[in-house]
């Protein structure tokens, strides 16, 4: 699963910080989902992060819930709220062990 994607051409160095500051992100937002255990837009989920000190551009937060989706530790709900641009987007949350969407 790829956790940074290098559109900028960073070195081997640059790229090794820039892959693992994604993966403490991913961390931190699955932890977020795993205590609230309730649906969460990525705007919610920003909002929710800078409380603790974690300032993420809006598109991390984005980024990170879509590694966490495709690795199956968070589905997209038909859940929708207003978000920070005034557009609606998809809320989020644990998928269910036992085959619905949330546990």
């Amino acid at each position: 699963m790829t956790h940074y994607f290098n559109t900028t051409g960073l070195t081997a160095n640059q790229l090794a910080v820039a892959i693992e500051s994604a993966r403490r992100q991913e961390d931190a937002i699955l932890a977020l989902f795993r205590q609230r255990n309730r649906p969460m837009s990525p705007s919610m989920v920003q909002r929710e992060m800078e409380k603790f000190g974690k300032v993420w551009p809006i598109t991390s937060v984005r980024r990170a819930m879509t590694v966490l989706t495709g690795q199956g530790d968070l589905a997209q709900t038909e859940i929708k709220i207003v978000g920070v641009f005034g557009k609606p987007e998809h809320c989020w949350g644990l998928p269910s062990t036992q085959g619905g969407l949330f546990q």
